[in-house]
């Protein structure tokens, strides 16, 4: 599986509306939380947030990797599709990820202190 597929497995499930928004907040992003909520529907925010395809980071929403949204933005892998994964290193990216996800999703720090 190469890092394409995974992006293609973020965007499978997502109803249109929420692969639309996704898509125009990562042109934006990082979005004020006040923008966001002014230009697109709570609940399909929420949708993106429990997916943690987008994170909230003080008071901006994300997209939950960088290289994620340069891929939503341009259609193409920020890095070279000669690196493919494979076996249990799929899924070592996968977990990767997902925890990047979450780590954003309920951060331990939030820059407080």
């Amino acid at each position: 599986m190469n890092v394409e597929e995974l992006f293609q497995e973020d965007l499978r499930g997502l109803l249109p509306e929420e692969e639309d928004a996704l898509r125009r907040i990562a042109k934006a992003a990082p979005i004020s939380v006040l923008e966001l909520g002014e230009e697109f529907k709570h609940e399909i925010v929420q949708s993106l947030v429990n997916a943690r395809l987008i994170v909230r980071i003080g008071n901006k929403y994300d997209i939950y990797w960088d290289i994620f949204r340069d891929y939503l933005n341009s259609g193409l892998v920020p890095i070279q599709e000669n690196y493919i994964l494979s076996g249990l290193f799929a899924y070592e990216v996968r977990d990767f990820c997902q925890t990047l996800r979450y780590a954003h999703a309920y951060p331990l720090f939030d820059g407080s202190i």
